[in-house]
């Protein structure tokens, strides 16, 4: 117990000292950031009920900084709070590590590398790390910050669940994948799909009882469900929030923030397919494994197809079929980080195991070294992107 309260003494130290001056200057006025005006739309969102559409944010700060428009109420409000959800995802990814993992100081590891890894350094570009890639960490926006690490929390109650097929953890599942919707909705518009389908396929594979399985998914499934049609009704059906409609335009808006898509996703997922590379069998095998980079797919291909387009025919390029991918990828990151190192405790590999274990370690390595260049960059030049 003591190991472990150490252990979150030190990630809450050490990511807070990383995140909090990055916060404090993407907060200043006239930085190209989200968090000011995230922090300006609050009373707003909350007066006209419009927070219900997408985040939990705008109430959140709102009624914490006591619906002040004052500079210094706002910037601090948006320091500690975005600074306290990024340690809680800290303490999320630790809590989940240390189960799969028998080193305690292995598993502070994955939750450090997990609070910074971004997409590789690209030479020609190198203040330009997220836009057009696939970064598992996005400083700039709030609401992508606060949901993380009930996104972490819901996929892991998502594999528990698919595990045991129990009431309880039917509720658990579904009360976590309501807030982390709550909060922000895309990672469940990509998780959602593959996880339900899972849960059919493994249901019909061990021929639980109808009436026992059907009970499951709706406990599971339904509240959520009800949730996305709601949100989906107040920002598109409405005319209150949003004046876009939903289109499909392959690669439109990616096409805007990425010269090269396949040279970004290769700066996004080197690491992650190189860790994939040099797991066993087994652990390539494993639901949450398969389940998030499934889950990772579709929010990639919900990135390169859909668009959100105005009445006068323009696309929008706000990228707001962006998110879903940011989220999932930090889940591959994490179950992949602890998957592999799994492999550390195989005695005697073969040559081509340490071979894959020594890359995957090297592009781990890039990819932290350039979520702290980044976090440097910004809190000496404030350059966000």
């Amino acid at each position: 117990m003591r190991t472990h309260l150490r252990s979150y003494l030190i990630i809450t130290v050490v990511l807070s000292l990383l995140s909090a001056p990055v916060f404090y200057r993407l907060s200043q006025p006239g930085v190209r950031s989200d968090l000011l005006a995230h922090a300006h739309l609050a009373r707003g969102m909350v007066e006209n009920g419009g927070w219900f559409s997408y985040s939990l944010w705008y109430p959140l700060f709102h009624f914490l900084s006591f619906g002040s428009d004052r500079p210094g109420v706002v910037v601090a409000t948006i320091v500690i709070l975005l600074t306290a959800f990024t340690v809680l995802k800290g303490w999320v990814v630790f809590w989940i590590a240390q189960r799969h993992l028998a080193s305690t100081q292995l598993s502070v590891l994955v939750a450090l590398v997990v609070g910074v890894v971004m997409p590789m350094i690209d030479p020609s570009h190198p203040a330009n790390l997220y836009l057009g890639q696939v970064s598992a960490n996005v400083w700039h926006n709030s609401t992508n910050v606060m949901v993380a690490p009930f996104a972490i929390a819901a996929f892991y109650a998502g594999i528990v669940f698919l595990q045991r097929l129990t009431i309880r953890s039917a509720l658990i599942f579904s009360g976590l994948v309501m807030l982390s919707t709550l909060c922000k909705p895309n990672f469940s518009l990509a998780l959602l799909p593959v996880i339900g389908i899972a849960t059919i396929v493994i249901v019909i594979r061990r021929r639980e009882a109808v009436a026992h399985a059907i009970k499951l998914i709706l406990i599971a499934f339904a509240p959520v469900a009800a949730l996305l049609i709601l949100q989906f009704t107040i920002v598109f059906l409405s005319g209150t929030v949003r004046d876009t409609t939903l289109g499909i335009s392959p690669f439109v808006v990616w096409s805007h923030f990425s010269a090269n898509i396949s040279y970004s996703l290769a700066l996004s997922l080197a690491g992650p397919i190189l860790m994939l590379l040099a797991m066993s069998p087994l652990a390539r095998r494993s639901l949450e494994i398969q389940i998030s980079w499934f889950a990772l797919l579709v929010a990639i291909a919900q990135y390169a197809l859909l668009v959100e387009v105005f009445p006068n025919g323009d696309v929008s390029f706000e990228g707001n079929w962006t998110w879903g991918s940011y989220t999932t990828i930090t889940v591959v990151f994490v179950f992949s980080l602890i998957h592999t190192l799994r492999q550390l405790s195989v005695p005697r590999l073969d040559v081509w195991p340490r071979v894959a274990l020594f890359l995957a370690g090297l592009a781990v390595a890039a990819h932290t070294f350039s979520g702290i260049y980044y976090l440097l960059n910004v809190a000496k030049t404030i350059n966000t992107f």
